[in-house]
């Protein structure tokens, strides 16, 4: 049996690697697997493969003693619903749980077959999923607004547009972050990961922020996250409400001066395996993780992630950014039009997420929504006629119909940035306990809310320069 990949004992690394490139995936001739190895029994990895009939593809990402391995797909036998693998491993259990010994060799191969088969903590074969993007809900301007949309079409830059940043119709709704930059605070030497449908890298208002390094293309298995399908343009355009460059371009983001990664999963089907390797990808380099999709936003659905998802969340909360913990902030989603809520959407009700509804530029809350006792904050997005001005897909574009809570999500991870700018120390815990602390609704008590939370995020109320969080 050939293996594609052994483990070699190395020496721990203190400096900062480049995340490791995961294999490319042949999903058309093999069979794929995650196997959870507990190396405690004495038997290797290459024990558990040989048993079970695999080769050894890579470690899974970040994760310790996690490992994907693969075998070649046999039509016919699937087409009559036989997995060898998973038959394999049955066979083993059977041989190691059965108390006949007249059909064993001897005491030990008794012995390593109970210890091959308490060595492999977790099996599981990895099916292609699609994830739903949290993409703004459709909008129906009236006629005559959609006609004057249409017919002037406005090349002053689009900063006076983005009422998210100074609302001058409605002061009072604003992410309040202009006083931040006063101070220099702009999201120098942070990064956040767009976990998403891909980031344009060429755009002019993205290109000089943008992080290769830290970025992948997993639907593909590409080194870079390229747009490549006609509705790729969701994660660059909630990359420009974090980071868009300062430039004359379209507008400028909330931490303009910040670097973002991108991290592609949304435009086709993945494995979980690949899932848990992105939600951990660059963990080291990545301070905080947006990520505006989950579930499909119908009403019907109750999911949570699988369980090496959830483990790779779990592995990036403890050991993400040299053990202060990656922050994951998650769209609360768009499905309140369908009675849909975030309660029953596992990455949303996590007590790990930072999860984020929307308000609109007047304040209210948008029918589309969702409310729910996991909501800690809200941001300002789409709602009362108006939309997030953003960039958009392409070398110099804009996007002004930007919206749902796939766009209030970004607000508060640019906000974010700023404050890991000034305190880069602070753990996830951290920030998540700063968010219900400072956001700013002066109707309310000092309860959560299902459809607010905790009130909006204040940007200026969240950090308060270098001196908002004291220890």
């Amino acid at each position: 049996m050939r293996f594609l990949w052994r483990p070699i004992a190395l020496a721990a690394l203190v400096v900062r690697a480049q995340p490791r490139r995961p294999a490319a995936r042949e999903y058309d001739t093999h069979s794929y697997y995650v196997v959870e190895h507990n190396s405690q029994t004495g038997v290797s990895i290459d024990d558990v493969a040989k048993s079970i009939g695999v080769e050894i593809v890579e470690p899974l990402g970040e994760l310790d003693d996690h490992w994907v391995v693969r075998t070649a797909t046999s039509g016919d036998l699937e087409a009559r619903g036989f997995d060898p693998v998973i038959d394999a491993y049955q066979s083993l259990r059977d041989v190691a749980l059965s108390d006949d010994r007249l059909q064993a060799r001897s005491e030990e191969d008794v012995e390593f077959s109970k210890r091959l088969y308490h060595s492999i903590a977790f099996l599981e074969r990895q099916e292609l999923q699609h994830l739903e993007k949290r993409a703004p809900p459709p909008i129906h301007p009236p006629p005559k607004a959609a006609v004057v949309k249409k017919q002037f079409r406005i090349d002053d830059p689009m900063f006076p547009k983005q009422w998210h940043i100074v609302n001058d119709e409605y002061p009072e709704h604003m992410m309040n972050v202009t006083g931040l930059w006063a101070e220099g605070i702009t999201g120098k030497g942070v990064l956040a990961g767009l976990i998403d449908d891909g980031l344009d890298y060429t755009s002019v208002d993205l290109a000089a922020n943008f992080d290769a390094k830290n970025s992948y293309d997993f639907n593909d298995h590409q080194a870079l996250p390229t747009p490549k399908q006609e509705f790729d343009s969701h994660g660059t355009r909630c990359a420009g409400q974090i980071a868009a460059v300062k430039n004359k371009a379209c507008g400028v983001g909330i931490a303009y001066d910040a670097k973002v990664a991108g991290i592609r999963i949304l435009s086709g089907r993945i494995t979980l395996a690949d899932e848990a390797i992105a939600l951990n990808y660059g963990f080291q380099d990545v301070s905080l993780y947006s990520c505006s999709w989950g579930p499909r936003d119908d009403g019907t659905k109750m999911q949570r992630p699988k369980y090496i998802v959830r483990k790779a969340v779990l592995n990036g909360i403890n050991k993400g950014r040299g053990g202060k913990g990656s922050v994951f902030v998650f769209a609360a989603g768009n499905g309140g039009w369908s009675g849909d809520q975030c309660n029953f959407d596992g990455y949303t009700n996590s007590i790990y997420s930072v999860t984020v509804g929307a308000v609109d530029q007047k304040g209210l809350h948008p029918k589309y929504s969702e409310a729910c006792a996991a909501v800690m904050v809200v941001a300002y997005t789409s709602g009362s006629g108006k939309s997030i001005v953003t960039t958009d897909r392409g070398k110099n574009q804009c996007a002004d119909t930007h919206g749902g809570t796939s766009a209030a999500a970004p607000n508060v991870a640019g906000v974010f940035v700023l404050a890991l700018q000034v305190r880069p120390d602070l753990t996830w815990r951290d920030m998540q306990y700063r968010a219900p602390d400072q956001p700013h609704d002066p109707d309310w008590s000092r309860m959560a809310s299902g459809e607010h939370g905790f009130g909006v995020l204040d940007g200026w109320l969240r950090n308060r320069g270098s001196e908002w969080f004291q220890t």
